[in-house]
């Protein structure tokens, strides 16, 4: 509850900023939340709400995907030394690159279809995930796995029992900070070829040069960002409820 009334209270003070600025500018690019609330009042809200959803999917299954290949890569690289030596140079090599400069070679392979934009998403993810999962496993203690093989326990009771709780944090520490860079991919990537995703919407209203409906878009985009930090929220409480005993 007391999230609740947190958050409620930034959307009064954004609301109260936004009113104001909008007086202040005097210009239609700007329209006042009362006429965005007009907007979202009637039929676009359903529009709306099918965009939302399109954009949603495609960030789920672009980061489900990125997270079943990076989570065993991670581990592997960060728990075998041999893996570590020939696969983390390459890792290196191409993390700093900004994943949009691969849209062109997407767009050539996978064609301009909803396939470049999950693998443009998943790429980005996946960086994140791996290096996050790799130092997580390398800093888990070897004290523990020693215990686990004294007990008679295999590599299987290792990897369930300490690698996967000691690194969930740093997975949702990685998720949050590849979810904001996705979305924004995901922006970029449904203004091109695309009838469908929020991105599209955004950009279909401002050639039409209507804002109000521009900025009820963005609106709804944010509202599908606080939706996913939320559920990565609700997940890590779930799944690391351990860390507020700890």
């Amino acid at each position: 509850m007391k999230r609740i009334a947190v958050y409620g209270l930034t959307g009064i003070i954004i609301l109260l900023f936004w009113h104001f600025l909008s007086i202040m500018v005097n210009s239609p690019v700007i329209p006042r939340p009362v006429e965005v609330a007009g907007v979202l009042s009637g039929k676009f809200v359903s529009k709306l709400m099918l965009h939302i959803l399109s954009s949603t999917r495609r960030i789920i299954i672009a980061i489900a995907a990125a997270f079943i290949v990076a989570l065993p890569l991670g581990i592997g690289v960060g728990r075998v030394k041999v893996l570590d030596r020939v696969l983390s140079p390459v890792l290196y090599f191409f993390y700093p690159v900004p994943k949009i400069a691969f849209l062109p070679i997407i767009l050539i392979l996978a064609g301009l279809g909803e396939a470049s934009k999950l693998i443009l998403i998943g790429i980005i993810v996946f960086f994140h995930l791996v290096i996050a999962v790799r130092d997580a496993a390398a800093g888990t203690s070897d004290e523990l796995f020693y215990i686990l093989r004294v007990m008679g326990a295999g590599w299987e009771h290792s990897i369930f029992h300490i690698i996967i709780p000691s690194i969930l944090p740093a997975v949702f520490t990685a998720l949050r900070i590849s979810l904001g860079t996705a979305i924004a991919v995901l922006f970029f990537s449904e203004t091109i070829v695309t009838n469908t995703g929020i991105g599209y919407l955004i950009m279909d209203s401002w050639v039409r040069v209507n804002y109000p409906e521009m900025y009820a878009s963005i609106a709804g985009l944010s509202l599908m960002g606080l939706l996913l930090f939320g559920l990565l929220d609700l997940l890590e409480a779930k799944l690391c409820g351990w860390k507020q005993h700890s």
